[in-house]
């Protein structure tokens, strides 16, 4: 504390004291009526940081909003916008089993076949036919949304998926390939294929009345099923692309399911042979023959003319022989009735 005494001629000697006492306590009285505050300060200083950060963390709120919607969109909205990328990712399911259904059975359709004689081999007794089938079946693994991917159908290669396999089961000899190297897939998993078979079938023709002869012979087409598992054929119309092979006319040929049981399903072809060539080349020459034979009865014993003449009838019956060897089968039931005339007509 500062005192100040006296009078006007006391004071001089203590100004500087005085001047410095009062500097102090303005100093005081100031810093008394407004202290610096610590929250001020702290607040001045964090504050900016916390603004900062608040802001760096809003930010990073929205980016990860606006990822998560443009995820979404393009769930909605798939880049796939060709049929090339569609068929690579059907392609990556690697579908290449049967298609697992609940019942264990796949139902296969078969719209259309297209049946061709190929050769009728009468010496054997089989005969050799092509087949053109027309498949379809559905795969669910295979099937996509039109409104994500704006295609109806799409191209396969057929090495790629799983397709059905086929066979004859009276067939001697039997080959399958593949109608094309793609198939054709529909958006609901419906796929179409075709298939060529080639099979040889044996059938017991009736000969008998050679060469008017006419029969049936029955190709049995199935497929693999067991256990109450495997595949279920459907058919549906059968047509034909040639009637003519060779000396054979194909007739009908029908479909015939025995008993509703899928390993009884058979095509049976009505054959009949074109007499005109055969009578041409067998029959007539052998009424000439029989003509001649009963003519040479007419010929004088003397000189040898009817000698000579029965030698060379019996030539002539040696060649018939071979030629109905190479064409007729060797035996069976029905033995063509015509084998029998060379011993009927043979010379005395």
């Amino acid at each position: 504390m500062c005192f100040v005494t006296g009078g006007r001629a006391g004071m001089r000697p203590m100004d500087h004291s005085v001047l410095k006492c009062l500097f102090s306590l303005f100093l005081l009285t100031v810093s008394v009526a407004d202290p610096p505050s610590n929250a001020v300060i702290l607040a001045s200083e964090i504050t900016p940081a916390n603004a900062s950060n608040t802001a760096s963390v809003g930010q990073a709120s929205n980016t990860a909003t606006s990822s998560s919607a443009a995820t979404s969109s393009s769930a909605a909205t798939s880049s796939c916008t060709t049929r090339r990328c569609l068929a690579s990712m059907l392609i990556a399911k690697e579908a290449l089993s049967q298609p697992q259904s609940p019942s264990c059975i796949s139902n296969i359709s078969v719209p259309l076949i297209v049946y061709e004689t190929l050769s009728v081999d009468t010496k054997n007794l089989r005969f050799e036919s092509r087949l053109q089938i027309i498949l379809s079946w559905k795969d669910p693994d295979l099937s996509w949304d039109t409104s994500v991917y704006h295609h109806d159908m799409v191209v396969l290669p057929v090495s790629k998926i799983w397709t059905p396999e086929l066979h004859v089961t009276n067939g001697v000899q039997t080959t399958m390939k593949h109608g094309n190297k793609d198939l054709l897939v529909h958006s609901n998993g419906t796929i179409e294929h075709m298939v060529i078979m080639n099979t040889v079938v044996g059938c017991e023709v009736n000969l008998y009345n050679y060469p008017f002869a006419s029969d049936f012979c029955a190709i049995g087409i199935n497929v693999w099923e067991r256990n109450g598992c495997g595949m279920f054929l459907n058919f549906g119309n059968v047509s034909t692309t040639s009637e003519n092979c060779g000396d054979w006319l194909t007739g009908a040929v029908e479909l015939n399911a025995k008993g509703g049981r899928n390993d009884r399903n058979y095509l049976w072809v009505s054959l009949k042979m074109r007499s005109e060539n055969t009578f041409l080349s067998l029959v007539l020459p052998s009424i000439l023959i029989i003509v001649a034979d009963v003519v040479s009865f007419s010929l004088p014993l003397e000189g040898g003319e009817r000698i000579s003449f029965k030698v060379t009838l019996v030539l002539s019956f040696i060649m018939f022989l071979v030629i109905l060897n190479d064409l007729l089968p060797g035996g069976g039931q029905c033995s063509p009735i015509i084998r029998e005339c060379p011993v009927c007509i043979a010379p005395e």
